[in-house]
């Protein structure tokens, strides 16, 4: 039976944490575990970035689509 679930990483900026979080995904590869990783990304991430989670087969998730809104905009009160 296969586990429902999903390691999830927020990572925001203009990409500093990219390699890092390539790293989390071999790792977990390597320990073979059954929950895949998705990665909550803001608008500044760069495509090229974009590209690289692509190509190692990681989701990437847009921070707007959370809140069907701009993050921005579902900060305010």
């Amino acid at each position: 039976m296969v586990p429902n679930c999903t390691y999830v990483t927020l990572l925001s900026g203009g990409g500093e944490y990219v390699a890092p979080t390539l790293c989390l995904m071999r790792q977990l590869r390597k320990t073979r575990t059954r929950c895949g990783l998705a990665v909550i990304v803001n608008g500044a991430l760069p495509e090229r970035h974009r590209q690289q989670f692509n190509n190692a087969s990681i989701g990437l998730v847009p921070l707007s689509s959370l809140f069907g809104r701009s993050a921005k905009s579902a900060a305010r009160p």
